[in-house]
């Protein structure tokens, strides 16, 4: 049969057997298709072939292959109340902060959307505020906005040697790709606008209670 390429998915030594991902799915193997067992981690790029058993499809001559480490842009979206993701490299990040609105989680989506709008993967920092506002003579409202840091986080995978260098190539584009969209997200956000979001509450807020004194007195 052909050989097969995947990735280690699990190993659990005291049990013998382990699991390789695939773009079909989780193939079995027992620790006796592979002569390196001792040496196998998750994430290792490995050959083998796939075979049928009375349990179904399992894998046999497990080999692992030569690899190489190269970067690659994080998978997902990570939203972190700290300044660090939990696994990975940050390659770069910017401070920004939402526009007032009165439902937090408006005010948690529109950073994610800013974050997505910059081609970054990650939210650190995340801090959830709230704002007073005079809305009236005698009369006060709360709105709510985050600030945190967009960034692109980045870590260290495992390829086939074969494929390291155009792996390289297409994390080198994608970093660039997204440091320019970040970099014009950033550069808008912190130009200064005539008439901010603020102010335009509070206007519109005073006009409110002014209309409807007016329609309690006349």
């Amino acid at each position: 049969m052909d050989i097969t390429f995947g990735q280690i998915n699990n190993v659990l030594n005291d049990k013998g057997f382990g699991f390789i991902a695939t773009d079909a799915g989780n193939v079995f193997f027992h620790k006796s298709a592979c002569q390196a067992w001792e040496k196998l981690k998750h994430g290792m790029a490995v050959t083998f072939k796939l075979v049928d058993t009375a349990r179904g499809k399992a894998a046999e001559n497990v080999t692992i292959v030569e690899q190489a480490q190269v970067n690659q842009i994080s998978k997902g979206f990570i939203w972190r109340e700290s300044a660090t993701p939990k696994r990975g490299q940050v390659e770069f990040k910017g401070s920004i902060r939402t526009h007032l609105f009165a439902a937090p989680r408006d005010a948690k989506a529109h950073l994610k959307q800013l974050a997505k709008d910059a081609n970054c993967n990650a939210v650190l920092n995340a801090t959830f505020h709230r704002k007073t506002v005079q809305a009236g003579f005698n009369y006060y409202t709360t709105y709510h906005y985050y600030s945190g840091d967009i960034a692109l986080v980045t870590e260290d995978v495992s390829v086939l040697r074969r494929d390291a260098e155009q792996a390289e190539r297409k994390y080198v584009s994608d970093v660039a790709v997204a440091k320019a969209a970040f970099e014009e997200v950033i550069s808008e956000r912190n130009t200064p606008q005539p008439h901010t979001t603020e102010s335009n509450i509070g206007a519109i807020s005073w006009i409110i209670a002014a209309c409807v004194l007016l329609a309690i007195f006349l």
